[in-house]
């Protein structure tokens, strides 16, 4: 796995140097990566319980209100560890 995990790096630096640098690709760049996190937690959220699921709408609330990435990752971490400590 990690051998394809290094070619499938290595491919996208070349073939981003082959095809080159536009606008048109950078916003396709740009709308994949939010298209394939939203597409991974969709499905982590789907096979998960009620702590989960909460600690990803926090995320998504502390993304919102605050625009930065690591808040809403840690209140998420938090969340999720105040749940397992208190509940269970």
């Amino acid at each position: 796995m990690a051998l394809v995990t290094a070619a499938t790096r290595i491919g996208g630096a070349a073939a981003i140097r082959w095809i080159g640098d536009s606008l048109r690709v950078r916003a396709f760049l740009d709308s994949m990566s939010v298209s394939v996190l939203a597409a991974l937690v969709a499905h982590y959220l789907a096979d998960s319980g009620f702590r989960e699921g909460l600690a990803i709408m926090l995320a998504i609330l502390v993304m919102l209100m605050l625009r930065n990435a690591a808040a809403a990752m840690v209140a998420a971490m938090i969340a999720a560890a105040l749940w397992t400590g208190l509940i269970g």
